[in-house]
């Protein structure tokens, strides 16, 4: 009976510890809809600043360099992409991204997505998997 009690009492601790415990987990800020707008068709523009690259995370920086992230935005923005330093010239680019390089931003790098009927907007996240999480919510 004893023996019972402790390992009932073992599992308990335990299962409060992982309850309390942190996890690696980056979290994801909720979509932030963008203005109407801007939901022109399946896009994503991820901006930044050349000259601040290297300072980036180097999560972050994977995924502006990532071959395999590019063929997920290939295949799931199909309306088109970029990841465009802030003050790259849009002058023969989609209006779409025109307007959004125009639009303010809190810090960079920036993400937006946008669906055709919704879109969201805001910093761009650590991982190449929390980055396709908020894009995936909207496109796929």
């Amino acid at each position: 009976m004893n023996k019972i009690l402790i390992a009932a009492g073992a599992m308990l601790l335990f299962a409060g510890w992982l309850a309390l415990s942190p996890t690696d987990a980056t979290p994801v800020a909720p979509p932030v809809v963008i203005d109407e707008a801007f939901a022109l068709g399946r896009y994503a523009l991820i901006v930044y600043e050349a000259d601040d690259k290297a300072a980036y995370p180097a999560s972050q920086s994977l995924i502006l360099d990532s071959a395999e992230f590019k063929q997920y935005l290939n295949t799931t923005a199909t309306d088109g992409w970029r990841m465009l330093d802030k003050n790259a010239s849009t002058e023969f680019m989609p209006a779409v991204f025109q307007k959004w390089l125009e639009r303010p931003r809190d810090s960079l790098p920036w993400l937006m997505v946008s669906n055709g009927t919704a879109g969201t907007e805001g910093e761009l996240p650590l991982t190449i998997a929390d980055a396709k999480k908020v894009i995936g919510e909207l496109l796929q």
